[in-house]
């Protein structure tokens, strides 16, 4: 079924004979060849042979994926977004009404916001260590242009209340590189981000992350992160936990216990397609050897590194098959102690390095 390649029109055409597969995991894959804004598709349909047949148009339309609806023109509020002039940006209220200008629905309101935002805030890496936060509200981040993660949510919800549209900030839980040499307490939360709602929907958004990375060196790195724009609830619980479990917007609630246990996936995991097969827990205790199984599409290369103490084994002790979708990463693990496994990935037409997608931790229990 995903592999099939059809026109615009003979898209509509099929889901209006087959009413039963109007399911996003189903026909995303096909959606994707259609890039048009919802105008042209309601032209489409009108224009086509069977507009006499409207039975499930509104669904169709409610249920294809809207993010690729509207590709093309979040170019353009993009670009509006990040060459906003100083005089818009002298209070909260006058900024949210310049962002939304161009912007046509909830969407493309929240995008510019999401895009503003992580284009010029900068994370203070010094508040946070330092343990004193200066004032976080949203009137205080406009004017310092800085703020922690607290004030990221507070400067998206109170511009997204400016624009009309209905947001939250979720506090909660967020683990990175570092949570997978400690102990995560439920004691406090360290996170905050938002949910927006649009059309009915709740969507999360973390424009925190959005923004760039602390890098080795304690420095804010900014550098744009689509995939914290619109989340998906299932890929966002690898990396997010709310106090309020209603947040996880998933239809089975984890516990924070399981949350704690996940393995690490990054953006680049999903970016790239990739499934696992074994070993959904971050934290894997062996004596000897493992073998971790994925699966991967056939333009996707993996490369692995095992590390120990902060040192980097020599590339024999792990290796990466391929049989069929499948991928074997097999790693031997000569010495006793605890080990880091680092898998990457990228497409083959990529021109860029290999992205990070995924950590796991190995703990040897026995002397060898």
């Amino acid at each position: 079924m995903t592999n099939i390649k059809i026109s615009d029109l003979n898209f509509i055409i099929f889901l209006i004979a087959y009413p039963n597969l109007l399911n996003a995991e189903i026909f995303s894959p096909m959606a994707d060849d259609f890039l048009g804004p919802e105008e042209e598709l309601n032209d489409t349909i009108e224009n086509s042979p069977i507009s006499s047949n409207y039975n499930n148009i509104d669904k169709i339309l409610n249920v294809i994926n809207l993010d690729v609806l509207r590709r093309k023109t979040y170019n353009q509020i993009d670009q509006h977004a990040r060459k906003t002039p100083e005089s818009a940006e002298k209070t909260l209220k006058n900024l949210a009404v310049y962002l939304t200008q161009p912007a046509t629905n909830e969407f493309e309101k929240a995008r510019a916001i999401y895009v503003w935002i992580t284009h010029n805030i900068t994370y203070n890496t010094a508040d946070l260590h330092s343990g004193y936060f200066t004032n976080l509200s949203a009137e205080k981040v406009l004017q310092n242009q800085q703020t922690i993660c607290e004030g990221y949510a507070n400067l998206f919800q109170m511009l997204g209340n400016y624009a009309g549209l209905e947001t939250r900030k979720i506090t909660g839980y967020s683990k990175g590189y570092s949570d997978l040499l400690k102990v995560i307490s439920s004691s406090d939360s360290n996170h905050a981000w938002n949910a927006i709602k649009i059309q009915g929907n709740w969507y999360l958004i973390d424009s925190t992350w959005g923004a760039g990375y602390v890098d080795g060196k304690n420095t804010f790195v900014r550098k744009f992160n689509e995939h914290y724009f619109l989340a998906s609830p299932k890929e966002f619980i690898y990396t997010h936990f709310p106090e309020n479990s209603h947040w996880q917007l998933l239809e089975k609630k984890l516990t924070f216990e399981e949350y704690t246990n996940l393995v690490y996936l990054r953006p680049a995991f999903f970016d790239n397609n990739l499934l696992l097969n074994s070993h959904y827990k971050y934290l894997i205790k062996t004596n000897d050897e493992l073998t971790i199984i994925l699966s991967a599409p056939d333009d996707v290369s993996l490369l692995a590194e095992l590390e120990q103490y902060g040192k980097k084994l020599n590339k024999s002790f792990i290796t990466i098959k391929k049989h069929g979708e499948k991928r074997y990463i097999q790693a031997r693990l000569p010495y006793f102690g605890d080990y880091i496994l680092r898998l990457f990935a990228k497409r083959y037409q990529d021109t860029e390095n290999y992205k990070w997608v995924l950590d796991y931790k190995i703990e040897t229990g026995l002397e060898q």
